[in-house]
């Protein structure tokens, strides 16, 4: 249906209703402010326009139309028409004129609707507060509660009218906008989660680290050390049962991850059993108090990665937390690579997220010419 034919089509029922309402001596009011307000939403939905343009459409109908409304019929009246015709008609033009200037409106704003079930129920918290507000202030003026005169009534009716809806559409506004943005960080929070776990299954099938692995087991085996192997292949299958285990968890305790990295670094030093060395300094509080999975070995990782391993000029990597001060902080001095290593940082873009994301706090990323530290909270 064409949207000039919905505004037609509720003109004649404004029409209609005014005529009933006469003839069953009950006040029009009540039933044109409803069908005022059903027409608004109709025009807005057909055009695809959000809460904040549709409450505002329903505030400005419902004000201009009883302004516009009385004025109308006050200008009618004096042709000396019946009473019963000033009403149908001047209701009739009135809501033509309200229904063509909200659309006219509403092709300025570019705000478009979102169809999910929060915006659905502020637009019917809106429709009724507008609604009953109308009604409560009518039931007032109706029933002498004010005590003043017909045509101060007349005024202040309009003026209480204007200063309620403002702000109940103003209340209404920030109420959905308070829990849009909820929702959004929400679905922000859920969308980095996926991203990092992602990154974590990514690590846990990663060809080159597995490769590696396999490299120096078979190394192992192929020297006879029997020993060494098993231990190995039992610290590699830890890695991979704590990666497995805590991947839906958001937060683990620092000693369990603690524990995963220093399988990890055994792992490394296998692999490089000269010019690596990490050291680890935690008080027990620290140990007690949570971090995001696999942050500590990510960032091991990347130092590993990024600088070079050499015994002249060992890559040392200090480890150290404080539970005072609420820090967990992964330091290496610099040994650049002879030909850089391509990186696209998303790991410790991941890592930040997820902090940002748990507690709101950031991570601290320092760099000088000797060393390359990152601080992360401890939660």
């Amino acid at each position: 249906m064409r949207v000039s034919l919905i505004i037609h089509i509720y003109a004649l029922l404004h029409a209609a209703s005014a005529i009933v309402c006469r003839l069953l001596g009950v006040p029009d009011e009540y039933v044109l402010t409803l069908l005022t307000i059903m027409m608004i939403v109709q025009i807005c939905l057909r055009k695809q326009k959000s809460l904040n343009v549709i409450n505002c459409a329903i505030a400005f109908g419902n004000l201009a139309g009883y302004l516009l409304g009385t004025v109308i019929a006050m200008v009618i009246a004096k042709t000396g028409m019946p009473e019963m015709g000033i009403y149908p008609l001047s209701t009739f033009i009135t809501t033509e004129a309200v229904g063509w200037t909200i659309l006219a409106l509403s092709r300025l704003f570019s705000q478009e609707a979102s169809r999910d079930r929060v915006t659905r129920t502020w637009t019917v918290i809106a429709i009724l507060g507008v609604y009953l507000t109308r009604i409560a202030l009518s039931l007032c003026y109706r029933k002498g509660v004010f005590n003043i005169s017909r045509g101060t009534e007349e005024v202040l009716y309009f003026l209480s009218s204007f200063c309620v809806m403002t702000l109940l559409v103003v209340l209404v506004m920030v109420g959905y906008e308070i829990v849009e943005r909820r929702n959004v960080r929400k679905e922000k929070e859920k969308r980095h989660l996926a991203q990092f776990r992602y990154l974590k299954l990514s690590q846990q099938v990663n060809p080159h680290f597995l490769f590696n692995s396999l490299n120096v087991l078979d190394c192992l085996v192929n020297d006879g050390e029997s020993e060494k192997a098993s231990e190995y292949i039992r610290k590699l299958s830890g890695i991979y049962r704590y990666m497995l285990g805590h991947e839906e968890q958001v937060l683990v305790k620092l000693g369990d991850e603690i524990e995963f990295t220093r399988q990890y670094v055994d792992l490394m030093m296998l692999r490089f059993p000269q010019g690596l060395t990490v050291n680890f300094e935690l008080d027990d509080e620290a140990l007690k108090m949570c971090t995001v999975p696999c942050a500590v070995q990510l960032l091991i990782e990347n130092a590993t990665k990024h600088n070079a391993i050499d015994r002249r000029n060992p890559l040392t990597i200090e480890v150290s937390a404080s539970s005072s001060e609420k820090w967990l902080r992964v330091s290496n001095n610099l040994c650049p690579k002879l030909s850089p290593v391509n990186s696209t940082g998303k790991g410790l873009k991941y890592i930040k997220q997820q902090f940002l994301d748990i507690s709101g706090k950031d991570i601290l990323i320092e760099q000088d010419e000797m060393n390359y530290t990152v601080t992360l909270p401890l939660l």
